[in-house]
């Protein structure tokens, strides 16, 4: 008898272990790339316990990562979020009360049990995270969300990067834009990712999937992955429908022009009013367990660009990752690492006392840097430490030397050795004037080879001027006895800047 109840005890236990496995991962009818991974794959992300998983939003519990596959769909029946058949409307999964924030009073919402869940009870989506870098802005701002009629939309558009230079790292990468309510205790992300983070994807590949995330319960729902290729463009695109107090939220993937996989998750109880464009990374060790290029690129709301981001650098941020928004134009350039500057400039050989200089702009083929130089330039001459773009005004004569600008970044430093001279202003005068029309000009300081001037003259009396190309060292020429002249020297050649002109002399020939 007692060998019979310890029979019934032991099926009864693995039957409901068993039914414990169905809801944990996948719809048992779908197989699903999620469970075609070894878990030698899982043990490269480090973690303590193999049944959690890396997720956008985190590390989180497997049994709490549910995969809603397509032609299914999220729905709220008798308070409890279930998953059901999108056609047919039946229910396949019920995964109980769901209690998020209550976003009007500001207080936690009561459950059937009357078990309250409160703020802290969970990090918000941006703690613990491993996001490197990302842009943050409001869809207050710019009128998301915030008209009717319905449907009002949130879009990135980005291409699929490059491969990373070493595959199967046991790194996993995210790229996405995402929409959270004002709390962070829920999200929606039209998510790219490369490797297998312990649930979905692939170790050497990229892959799209749509995620939501209710951070108030550490619950989380993905879409079916899909494969994309480096190349593919992408349109994330995160949807609101319905009517006001009861609308409906589609966070979709196109690829190439094409739906690839949807999420859809009706009635959330706060709207989604912060935006994101993201690189988060675990396990990323070296520069080349991220993508060779640069930086990805993300469009968001193309047409109707979002200008309102700040930038924001993660804790865990190494590798030079930063955002950029280059040239107001509503990008988000989000990088992965920093290439090492090299820098050049066109050397000048001097400028002009009292003279504002044109910009001397280096050109740089690598990442942003910032610039020093030394020894200190010339009184008058600053370097934008952003930029290095050396602008100003000379103010006193100094002689040729050599000035070092270093550019410097995350991933290195390159110098470039420029020089500089500063020459007085040309002063013309008249050394002599004599009989017969006869003047003798000279200009000091005396301008060297291979510079020369042109001199100009104007006969006040006509009004005609002449230009001489010659140089105008001990310069003479036959003039009209009793008209008066105007002499001024412009200098020009590769020893000074071209177009600097002496002081005018007036001179009346005896």
């Amino acid at each position: 008898m007692k060998i019979k109840n310890y029979l019934v005890v032991l099926i009864s236990l693995f039957a409901f272990y068993l039914s414990g496995c169905k809801k944990d991962l996948y719809n048992p009818a779908t197989k699903t790339p999620g469970n075609k991974f070894s878990v030698t794959a899982l043990s490269k992300l480090n973690l303590s316990d193999s049944a959690m998983v890396i997720t956008p939003f985190g590390p989180r519990r497997k049994s709490d990562v549910h995969l809603i596959v397509e032609g299914h769909s999220l729905k709220y029946s008798g308070g409890h979020l279930v998953e059901v058949e999108t056609a047919t409307g039946k229910m396949l999964n019920d995964f109980g009360v769901q209690a998020p924030l209550n976003y009007l009073s500001k207080k936690p919402a009561q459950n059937a049990s009357n078990n309250l869940i409160t703020a802290s009870s969970s990090p918000p989506a941006v703690v613990d995270t491993n996001w490197k870098t990302w842009a943050q802005g409001t869809t207050t701002k710019q009128g998301i969300f915030a008209n009717l009629p319905f449907p009002q939309t949130f879009t990135t558009s980005w291409t699929v990067p490059s491969l990373p230079t070493t595959l199967n790292d046991g790194q996993v990468i995210f790229i996405f834009d995402g929409l959270e309510d004002s709390n962070l205790s829920m999200i929606m992300q039209p998510v790219l990712q490369y490797g297998y983070n312990g649930y979905t994807g692939n170790a050497t590949s990229w892959t799209i999937a749509n995620y939501y995330a209710t951070c108030a319960q550490c619950t989380a729902y993905v879409s079916t992955p899909v494969s994309v290729n480096p190349g593919d463009a992408l349109v994330g695109q995160i949807q609101q429908t319905g009517q006001s107090g009861s609308n409906t939220w589609t966070s979709s993937f196109y690829k190439n022009g094409q739906l690839a996989t949807s999420l859809t998750q009706p009635s959330l109880t706060a709207p989604l009013t912060t935006l994101f464009e993201t690189i988060e990374a675990v396990n990323v060790k070296t520069i080349s367990d991220y993508p060779p290029n640069d930086y990805v690129e993300m469009d968001p709301n193309a047409g109707n660009p979002v200008k309102d981001f700040v930038a924001h650098t993660g804790s865990t941020a190494r590798l030079g990752e930063q955002t950029v928004f280059p040239n107001n134009t509503g990008f988000v350039d989000l990088y992965f690492h920093l290439r090492a500057p090299a820098i050049s400039y066109t050397t000048p050989i001097g400028y002009t006392v009292g003279i504002v200089i044109s910009p001397l702009t280096p050109t740089n083929t690598g990442s942003a840097a910032t610039y020093t130089v030394s020894p200190a330039l010339p009184a008058g001459l600053t370097i934008n430490t952003a930029t290095g773009v050396i602008t100003g005004t000379p103010t006193t004569v100094s002689a040729s030397t050599n000035y070092t600008v270093t550019a410097t970044n995350h991933a290195g430093t390159s110098s470039k050795i420029i020089a500089i001279q500063i020459w007085a202003v040309p002063v013309l005068t008249v050394a002599y004037g004599g009989y017969s029309g006869f003047v003798i000009l000279s200009v000091t300081p005396n301008i060297p080879s291979p510079v020369t001037g042109n001199f100009t003259y104007k006969d006040l009396n006509t009004g005609i001027s002449t230009n001489s190309a010659n140089s105008p060292y001990g310069y003479s020429a036959t003039y009209i006895s009793g008209h008066t002249y105007q002499f001024y020297v412009t200098e020009y050649g590769n020893g000074s800047p071209t177009g600097v002109k002496s002081n005018t002399v007036t001179y009346t020939v005896l």
